[in-house]
């Protein structure tokens, strides 16, 4: 059986269509969009982790895409990201590679190719990865969870393509996802780890460019699992506060910012069944932001529809693929509303669901 992608385009009243499916590599881990040929349209990249490959499939438009065009990589591929690495206004690609404690960097050639530019040595396990601009020169550095040596490692992007050697900190046991965020409202991107095997959630502070002097870590409970973390300013008072998704309690927890930086324990939402990563985009054109999260063992997502009080509503359940394990926001059909797209780690089949406003 072949594994497969599942993506739910959501629109207003998320009212799904029919199905389309399409194939991916083997044991697909990781997601993300990017516009790789630059035709105006989102196209989707996906971390191959039993193929040890990525997959790009190309939007044709509408919301269609074409089959794979691969590209190996290290062992194990996992989180990517998608990032113009060389300035020169095009999407590149970063995979890390769980099985080979290693990093590929891929510069796209502007005519949806690429070709390897770099591989760079990570910690053990590297699991996730993201990008941003951390000490604010304008180039986008690459920070990687290291799952197996709980630590994550910060690569400064030299301006010209090329990485600095890493510079570690020390999180939590197990560190699993990783989201840059100003949450102290400094005009530095700070960095949020969740730390499975600890329970814990760590909030590095960025306190002078790339340097993080501040770091407080924060327990969620030692059978939590915590896995996906994002921000939303949940209760319109200009910070941002953090949303843990934890797979060992089946529920996603909201943690209001107090102001300074630091966080405090305010709700939590049932999810569906081991509920793993996140992703943040409003959903029904309400202007606020909404979360969704896969769910690993029944198979599902579930969407939080944000209710602009401080709140969400109870989760809304669809069904996808065997094993829904990533998980990203888009608009890969040029309609104006955000899209998700879910990697589906063990599936026999592929599921496309288009929606649209009743």
């Amino acid at each position: 059986m072949k594994n497969k992608l599942s993506y739910i385009l959501e629109s207003c009243n998320v009212t799904l269509g029919n199905q389309t499916i399409y194939p991916t590599g083997a044991s697909p881990l990781g997601v993300a969009v990017g516009d790789f040929n630059n035709d105006g349209r989102n196209d989707i990249v996906v971390a191959n982790s039993g193929s040890n490959n990525i997959g790009i499939l190309f939007n044709l438009g509408n919301g269609i895409f074409s089959n794979q065009t691969t590209y190996g990589v290290g062992l194990g591929p996992r989180g990517l990201t998608t990032v113009d690495i060389n300035n020169d206004g095009k999407n590149d690609i970063v995979v890390c590679n769980f099985n080979s404690n290693s990093m590929n960097v891929f510069i796209n050639l502007g005519n949806g190719l690429f070709t390897i530019l770099a591989s760079y040595s990570t910690g053990v396990n590297p699991l996730y990865i993201v990008a941003g601009d951390l000490n604010n020169d304008n180039y986008q550095d690459i920070v990687v969870a290291n799952y197996g040596s709980a630590n994550i490692y910060l690569f400064f992007n030299m301006g010209n393509g090329t990485l600095a050697s890493p510079v570690m900190y020390t999180t939590g046991s197990g560190p699993h996802f990783i989201k840059l965020a100003d949450v102290n409202n400094n005009n530095k991107l700070d960095i949020l780890v969740t730390n499975i095997f600890s329970g814990t959630f760590t909030v590095l502070s960025n306190t002078n460019n790339g340097v993080f002097n501040s770091v407080m870590t924060y327990s969620v409970g030692s059978s939590s699992n915590p896995r996906g973390i994002g921000t939303i300013d949940i209760n319109n008072d200009g910070m941002l506060d953090i949303i843990v998704v934890c797979s060992g309690l089946n529920a996603v927890f909201i943690y209001l910012n107090s102001g300074n930086g630091t966080f405090y324990n305010y709700s939590s939402y049932a999810a569906n069944g081991q509920p793993l990563y996140l992703g943040i985009a409003d959903f029904n054109g309400d202007q606020k932001f909404d979360f969704v999260v896969p769910n690993l063992s029944t198979n599902s997502i579930s969407i939080f529809y944000n209710l602009g009080d401080g709140t969400f509503s109870n989760q809304s359940v669809y069904a996808v693929g065997v094993q829904p394990y990533d998980i990203t926001t888009g608009d890969i059909n040029n309609d104006g509303y955000a899209d998700i797209i879910v990697g589906n780690y063990q599936s026999n089949t592929i599921s496309l669901f288009k929606s649209y406003c009743a």
